[in-house]
């Protein structure tokens, strides 16, 4: 499978590089690794539409892929990405933006622009196949199965 890093992982990563970086003299411990949000990764088609750029692909640059909301076409990117050889980390706005509003509440606070809230679809998170974890839209709609059809898969090699 493709190395898909859980956000809380690259979080860890981060810090003991960041360690190493302060607390050494040599550097040469510590690999050097660019982590961008995932246009890094992408080329945009005239009519809008994305296509991954090959041209960082095994080069200690990883994608923070965030983008699989419904309404914007980009369910599938992040599988898109690690199947372009990509490696990744996941940050998908339906399981883990928690600074979401948890409902349609006027008074919540909170963004609207991906999802609503739910701490439940953190923990439940399925990172090869997130299709099962991404049951709405970001408007509370129930996602039907037949607007599955079509969406990329992450390829098990």
């Amino acid at each position: 499978m493709k190395n898909i890093i859980n956000f809380t992982i690259l979080l860890i990563i981060s810090l003991f590089l960041s360690s190493c970086n302060q607390s050494k003299k040599d550097n040469s411990l510590a690999k050097k690794i660019v982590v961008k949000w995932e246009e890094v990764s992408l080329l945009k088609n005239p009519d809008g539409s994305y296509a991954t750029n090959s041209e960082f692909v095994g080069k200690d640059i990883i994608p923070h892929v965030w983008n699989n909301v419904f309404e914007y076409g980009n369910m599938d990117l992040a599988y898109r990405i690690a199947n372009a050889g990509y490696d990744l980390v996941l940050c998908p706005a339906s399981n883990f933006y928690l600074d979401d509003a948890y409902d349609k509440d006027p008074k919540e606070s909170g963004a609207y622009w991906s999802m609503f809230a739910n701490t439940r679809n953190t923990w439940t998170f399925t990172p090869y196949d997130m299709f099962k974890t991404i049951t709405h839209t970001s408007y509370g709609r129930e996602i039907k199965e037949n607007e599955y059809i079509g969406l990329v898969k992450l390829k098990p090699d």
